[in-house]
């Protein structure tokens, strides 16, 4: 859902509350992975997101000739 977007970074945070006991985890892979790409100098976010496929998009910035 579009009011998720931002919030699917946070840790411990899970979408869809109602299904948390069928499906494991904990709410940490996005935040993980968020964190270590962010500490490398990239972005993580989310580029498309529907019923039946979420997409994600990494970025980094081009390392300089100097």
């Amino acid at each position: 859902p579009e009011e998720d977007r931002e919030r699917i970074f946070r840790r411990f945070y899970r979408v869809d509350r109602a299904r948390s006991r069928e499906v494991d985890g904990f709410g940490l892979g996005l935040n993980l992975a968020w964190e270590i790409i962010r500490a490398m100098g990239g972005e993580l976010r989310l580029a498309e997101s529907s019923d039946k496929i979420t997409r994600f998009e990494v970025r980094w910035k081009p390392e300089s000739d100097e």
